[in-house]
């Protein structure tokens, strides 16, 4: 960053002319020198007084008024040259990553030599090194104390890290290990736990059969459904939830009263358009997801592909959560994607001025997403080269057009009297099978990015469904009958037809899956869904 990025704008904006010094960029009247992660840390319990030693139950917990702090020895050099940097400076300006860890990192190089904090402090903040962007943000530095709110949560998530992670190490220890170490973590124990509890449930799992009911009417499928009362707060069609029966007895009745001669009504119809829009390009877990999914790589791997990459300048900064880029980059990064662009995906491409959804300055967070630089790859070894192609075809897709289709929903109600009441349609007394019918408009990027099927039939919709989720219930894979059709049917409301057939439908249930690093990381990313508590739930969002 400070080769790439900030020497080159200060010799724009400012003439400077640098010499490499050790660890750092010499100027006239700027230098520039770099933090290598963090230069100081926490120090550890045995650093206070009464903990040296012997770990012992009875001083525990320390939360520390005061928190002391230690150089990392690994850093030090580097550390001993941005401390020389800092006192000959009249001026600092924290120009580290624009996020929670970059104020952090800054902070307590400060916090461990306070006089310096004597001296002006100013804030370099930006989160994309276009020039123009770079440009603006120096010339609009911000007084430190900006964003001191963000420095208070960063020193919040360490201190809460510290004393999760050092109490409760030698608590469980002390005790549940019995002198054999058990470590304890904020993240690495409720992650231990997801799959601890996951690992239970495919253990104890037991083969079941559920039961289902689907009628053919007038050629097509349609499927028994019914209400779904979990939340009554939904009252729209989409409450209506394939019925699961666990007794093949209840399933059989409602079969005995709905096949033919007994009459199917319908009752509502409804037609809508769809969308369906690419993915947005990748951010890390993404990228580790898919690489996982695709190629079996660990998400190690596909990080140290993606540093890598970074490093031959062939891809963007891989440490990043964002899957947006900053609304300045646009021009820049649409040619980009049209140079990278196969003459197949030329053709599917959306014209620039349309609104992309991945377009969005305000949610780019300390870093946008992992986009090719435009830069050609010569002879990467094959991980790279997968994982390279993997982001640079993620990027290129999400400018593609939409897939586009409509559906046609039909609510038939079968009675169990023989009179159907056309004002009672929707009635408790009433069966309801739900018709569904499915016409494509126009393919976009579905015509080039085959949606991976899970089971026979996969269903409309976002395709990043978020994997692990519910698979641990031992629920069914997706259920839903929908009808492909050429040209939907002139049907009217109150048509009334028995149906051609109605038949039981027997399912093993789907035996839940081990977690893969693929689903795991999913499960992290999505923590919380999982919680019925609505404040608690609230919280982890």
């Amino acid at each position: 960053v400070a080769n790439q990025h900030y020497r080159p704008m200060l010799e724009r904006l400012e003439g400077e002319k640098f010499t490499q010094g050790d660890g750092c960029l010499i100027g006239k009247n700027h230098c520039i020198t770099w933090c290598v992660g963090h230069l100081i840390t926490l120090a550890p319990l045995d650093a206070y007084p009464g903990f040296e030693g012997g770990w012992r139950l009875s001083n525990l917990p320390l939360l520390p008024e005061k928190f002391k702090l230690m150089e990392i020895e690994s850093t030090k050099k580097q550390l001993n040259v941005v401390r020389q940097m800092m006192e000959q400076a009249d001026v600092l300006v924290n120009g580290a990553d624009a996020g929670r860890e970059g104020n952090l990192i800054f902070d307590l190089v400060l916090d461990y030599t306070p006089s310096f904090k004597q001296k002006t402090i100013k804030r370099l903040w930006v989160n994309s090194y276009v020039a123009k962007d770079l440009d603006k943000a120096w010339k609009n530095l911000e007084d430190a104390t900006q964003r001191v709110n963000l420095s208070y949560a960063a020193r919040l998530r360490q201190r809460a890290d510290w004393m999760v992670g050092l109490n409760a190490t030698r608590a469980y220890t002390l005790t549940a290990g019995r002198g054999k170490m058990i470590s304890v973590g904020r993240v690495q124990t409720p992650t231990l736990n997801l799959i601890v509890e996951r690992d239970t449930i495919v253990e104890q799992f037991k083969e079941l059969f559920y039961y289902s009911v689907v009628g053919t009417w007038k050629g097509y499928q349609a499927q028994y459904v019914k209400r779904e009362t979990k939340d009554e707060k939904r009252e729209k069609n989409d409450d209506l939830k394939v019925a699961v029966f666990e007794r093949e007895t209840e399933a059989n009745a409602v079969v005995e009263r709905s096949k033919p001669p007994a009459p199917a009504t319908i009752a509502k119809i409804d037609t809508q358009q769809k969308k369906q829009f690419p993915q947005k390009p990748f951010d890390l877990t993404e990228l580790q997801k898919e690489g996982n999914k695709r190629f079996k790589y660990s998400a190690q791997q596909v990080l140290d592909c993606a540093q890598n990459l970074y490093e031959k300048k062939l891809l963007t900064y891989p440490r990043t959560d964002s899957q947006y880029l900053p609304d300045t980059m646009k021009q820049e990064a649409f040619a980009l994607a049209q140079k990278l662009a196969t003459p197949e995906q030329q053709k599917v491409f959306r014209s620039f001025d349309e609104n992309f959804v991945f377009i969005n300055s305000s949610k780019v967070t300390d870093h946008f997403a992992i986009i090719p630089t435009g830069e050609a790859p010569n002879d990467l070894p094959e991980m790279e080269q997968k994982i390279y192609d993997l982001a640079k075809e993620r990027f290129v897709q999400a400018w593609l057009k939409p897939y586009v289709w409509s559906e046609m929903e039909v609510v038939l109600v079968g009675s169990r009297k023989l009179e159907v009441d056309s004002r009672n349609l929707d009635a408790g007394t009433s069966d309801q099978f739900r018709l569904k019918l499915k016409r494509n408009e126009d393919l976009g990027f579905r015509a080039l990015v085959k949606e991976e099927s899970k089971g026979k039939k996969k269903k409309k919709g976002d395709s990043s469904s978020e994997e692990g989720s519910t698979a641990a219930e031992g629920k069914s894979d997706n259920d839903e009958i929908t009808n492909l059709v050429e040209a939907f049917p002139e049907w009217a409301v109150g048509e009334q037809t028995p149906f051609d057939s109605v038949e039981l439908q027997k399912k093993k249930k789907s035996k839940p899956k081990y977690y893969t690093e693929a689903t795991l990381l999913a499960a992290m990313k999505t923590a919380g869904k999982q919680i019925e508590n609505e404040e608690l739930a609230e919280a982890m969002k």
